[in-house]
C-alpha cells in the first residue's frame, strides 16, 4: 500500500465515520488515481427513485473521480451537498473541512 493510498483510506474512513449513508466522491490528481486500486468499474447507486448504476472507478465502494492537479490535495465530496466536503493535505496527512485548515492555499 502506497503511502498516498493510505491517506486516501483514512479520508474515506473519516468521512463514513462522520456520514455513513452518504454516497462520497473521491477527487484526486490523475496520479494519485493510478495509485488507488480499482475494484470494478461500476457503482451501484440509486437515480432519483430508480436502481442505477455508474460507469466509474471505484475504489472502496466510493466513486473516485481523478483531474490534473498540481496541488497535493485529495477532495471527499457528497454530490448532494447534505455531507460537508472532507480535504486531505497529501504532503502532511492532515483532513479538515477547508484548504485552510489543512495548510493549503484557498481557492
Amino acid at each position: 500500500m502506497t503511502p498516498e493510498q493510505r491517506m486516501v483510506d483514512d479520508l474515506i474512513n473519516r468521512g463514513l465515520d462522520e456520514s455513513p449513508a452518504t454516497d462520497w466522491t473521491v477527487m484526486v490528481s490523475d496520479e494519485v488515481a493510478l495509485l488507488l486500486p480499482r475494484e470494478s468499474d461500476v457503482l451501484s447507486r440509486p437515480i432519483g427513485q430508480q436502481p442505477g448504476y455508474y460507469r466509474t472507478h471505484v475504489y472502496r465502494d466510493q466513486e473516485v473521480v481523478s483531474f490534473p492537479m498540481t496541488t497535493p490535495i485529495a477532495i471527499l465530496s457528497d454530490s448532494t451537498g447534505l455531507a460537508r466536503s472532507l480535504y486531505l493535505n497529501l504532503v502532511t496527512g492532515v483532513i479538515g473541512r477547508t484548504t485552510e485548515e489543512v495548510g493549503l492555499p484557498g481557492n
